[in-house]
């Protein structure tokens, strides 16, 4: 393999970790599938912050104050490098060189993308990890950031800002979508898990869809060891795919030589949490809603603080 120098080497790792080799073994299904990963990996995977969830709009606060995102080479390949791998549970782009950032969108800071990856299910009823208010994709994207204020994407995954991922969903279109097809034509080259290759990078604004309406909560990542780091912002705009080019990554292969598909974790509960948008939706909660449901949560919290006391 091209040697990108240590930066580089590190944030292959990294990546392939988030998806893979964070802790012990585990898979979508089987006594180390999805429904057993709060009891196998408790020390994320069963707390209270977890993704992906249900993007109800019962659920949903309308924000007029998230902003607008800043997007920093995203229109260019300069200077970018792209790898790309099957590690067993996905299809992973990894940024092998290259400074994208992203900004805005009120997200408190700069994050700097490291790669992304898909999920994706076995027909088009199935397939993304959010749902929007029970309905489900047949595939979904995420472009994992890093917080620019940490040295890398490691010391990242132990800060509750430490990553800001962005996800968008997908919908099977009659047309081919150009993007996607200079991705799916590499396939071959990484069939079956652990294969490697390079591809030639394409600007990443080619692939992502409108950006101006999106949803936003505090979450984890979807896979083991299931950190509560994340910054999640789902956009409602969606990406198109053809029949074809989904067909292309059911025909992968999995850790287990099996077809990789169904590789999308349940969602997960609310709980306390409030989910924002930056757009309006006559089903939202009311801000005097959301106002009072943080007001109890906060109420109770004290209740209880104080008889434990007692």
């Amino acid at each position: 393999m091209e040697s990108f120098g240590f930066v580089a080497v590190t944030i292959i790792s990294l990546c392939t970790c988030l998806q893979s080799c964070q802790g012990a073994s585990w898979s979508y299904t089987g006594e180390y599938g999805a429904d057993n990963w709060a009891e196998k990996f408790p020390q994320y995977c069963n707390g209270q912050r977890q993704s992906p969830i249900d993007l109800k709009a019962t659920s949903t606060l309308h924000d007029k104050e998230l902003d607008d995102f800043v997007f920093e080479g995203f229109d260019s390949t300069n200077g970018v490098s792209w790898q790309l791998s099957n590690n067993g549970h996905s299809v992973v782009v990894t940024f092998t060189s290259g400074q994208l950032k992203v900004s805005g969108g009120s997200l408190g800071g700069e994050y700097r993308v490291a790669q992304f990856h898909f999920h994706w299910g076995s027909d088009n009823t199935k397939g993304s990890e959010h749902l929007v208010d029970g309905n489900m994709y047949p595939m979904e994207v995420h472009i994992v950031c890093f917080n620019t204020k940490y040295s890398d994407l490691g010391s990242a995954l132990t800060k509750d800002d430490g990553l800001a991922v962005l996800g968008f969903f997908f919908e099977i279109s009659d047309n081919a979508n150009p993007q996607i097809q200079k991705l799916v034509d590499n396939f071959a080259d990484v069939k079956y898990a652990g294969n490697v290759t390079t591809m030639t990078p394409f600007p990443l604004d080619d692939l992502m869809a409108g950006v101006s309406e999106f949803y936003r909560y505090p979450g984890g990542l979807t896979t083991p060891s299931c950190n509560e780091v994340v910054t999640w912002t789902v956009f409602k705009s969606t990406i198109k795919i053809s029949n074809t080019q989904i067909q292309m990554f059911r025909g992968l292969k999995d850790s287990d030589m099996a077809s990789m598909v169904n590789n999308y974790r349940p969602v997960q509960g609310l709980f306390s949490r409030t989910i924002r948008a930056n757009f309006y939706d006559a089903n939202f909660i009311s801000a005097s809603a959301g106002l009072v449901v943080n007001s109890i949560v906060v109420v109770t919290s004290v209740v209880l603080s104080l008889w434990f006391r007692l």
